[in-house]
């Protein structure tokens, strides 16, 4: 296992034998094999390989503490594929769940460790409502800020780190492409979360340009008319600025 990235080439010559120890169930290390495999096919270049024999590692594909070129490849490889199947809802091939286990381990260390933006980016390519709202909440400011940016189609090619592993701009590009309906989901979460902030912090003019690209002029009008009907000067200005 430890030398697959120097001798890949050499091993290779007994990947079948390494493929089939990794199959049996009578094989006691069956998941050691499935990780050698692994790393064999991807110094051979066959990623999709690749990933199915590193899920079949078990406990020994640790993608929180592999910041090897493998390691960072097969993270990358397991979001992009889940995303895709993410995104296609109506696929009939169901989610690997140790597929899905690698990718929610991601989201949560993401989160755990404050890493808000990152969590945002790849939920969004993952069309992961709950993660987005849990890291848009969690983040202040700027997370909601850049979350909003996302839904709206903004241009953020910000290199993001993945966990502790992975460095990914992926949800930067043909960020215009996101589906209405979920451009649509994301933004009224953002609706729910600037209306759920103090009073006195509320960013109006976030919320009412959410609420614009939502075509919802009685909610847009009702925001102006509670501003200008609050006996506070700096709301009644608030007003007028989001009027405009």
């Amino acid at each position: 296992n430890n030398m697959a990235a120097d001798y890949f080439y050499e091993i290779s010559e007994s990947l079948p034998q390494i493929e089939a120890l990794a199959e049996s169930d009578l094989f006691r290390k069956r998941e050691l094999a499935s990780l050698v495999a692994a790393k064999i096919h991807f110094h051979l270049d066959s990623s999709d390989n690749a990933l199915r024999y590193a899920l079949g590692a078990g406990s020994l594909f640790d993608v929180s503490t592999d910041s090897s070129e493998f390691g960072i490849a097969m993270l990358t490889k397991c979001v992009d594929e889940y995303s895709k199947a993410r995104q296609n809802p109506k696929s009939a091939v169901a989610i690997d769940r140790r597929l899905e286990a690698v990718v929610e381990a991601l989201f949560q260390r993401s989160l755990a460790s404050g890493q808000f933006k990152t969590a945002i980016g790849a939920a969004v390519d993952c069309r992961r409502l709950d993660i987005i709202e849990r890291a848009a909440a969690s983040g202040g400011a700027s997370a909601l800020e850049y979350c909003k940016r996302l839904a709206l189609g903004g241009n953020v090619a910000e290199t993001t780190t993945v966990g502790a592993a992975v460095p990914t701009n992926s949800h930067a590009s043909e960020i215009q492409q996101l589906p209405r309906q979920f451009r649509a989901e994301m933004l009224r979460l953002l609706e729910r979360l600037y209306r759920a902030q103090p009073h006195e912090t509320v960013d109006y003019p976030s919320l009412v340009q959410c609420l614009s690209w939502l075509d919802d002029a009685t909610a847009v009008a009702q925001v102006i008319y509670d501003l200008t009907a609050s006996d506070s000067s700096d709301a009644q200005l608030m007003a007028y600025q989001v009027a405009f």
